[in-house]
């Protein structure tokens, strides 16, 4: 495939130093210890994905300056993303943090219904894939309501703040009830 806007060398210059950045910030995520809470796993995740999208977009930019709308597309996407996990991350306390990401996992588990009824409709073959990480999703989600005495562990900005730290502090919470645990069961 030939070029039709060859990119300029400021193009040029301007994706080899994000490419810098990019690898000066995984450097220095190798020195930091995650993983106590679900939200920073779920973060992490979040944040590596919109670095990988921002790769393919300098890849786009040094072939072809065509791909400009292409990229626009994929840099929303990046802004989605990171949003959501600036809005989880603003709390300076972890278990308001946590009660936001779970307040997320109630959102993802209503789009993963969704999914699952679409799947269902076209007879794809991912849906016995998607239906296990609903069925792990709804576990967590009964194992939070029982803890919390609620019917239903729906949130609809996230749980009240003092309960839901309260509980998320005792040993027992953070050792068996994470989403990754109810999963596997």
């Amino acid at each position: 495939m030939s070029t039709v806007h060859k990119p300029t060398a400021e193009v040029i210059i301007a994706c080899d130093l994000i490419d810098e950045g990019i690898g000066q910030f995984v450097k220095m995520m190798r020195d930091q210890s995650i993983g106590k809470y679900e939200f920073q796993v779920d973060c992490l995740i979040n944040i590596t994905h919109a670095h990988r999208i921002l790769e393919g977009i300098l890849e786009l930019a040094r072939k072809d300056l065509v791909h400009i709308q292409s990229g626009l597309i994929l840099a929303r996407t990046i802004f989605e993303i990171l949003i959501k996990v600036c809005w989880v991350l603003h709390p300076t306390d972890n278990f308001e943090i946590e009660s936001r990401y779970v307040s997320l996992l109630n959102t993802e588990s209503a789009f993963l219904e969704r999914w699952i009824k679409e799947l269902t409709n076209l007879k794809s073959p991912d849906l016995e894939k998607e239906k296990k990480n609903y069925k792990g999703l709804l576990s967590f989600k009964d194992k939070l309501s029982a803890l919390l005495g609620k019917k239903d562990a729906t949130f609809t900005i996230y749980p009240s703040y003092s309960l839901f730290r309260e509980y998320l502090q005792t040993k027992s919470w953070q050792q068996k009830n994470t989403f990754r645990g109810a999963q596997n069961e």
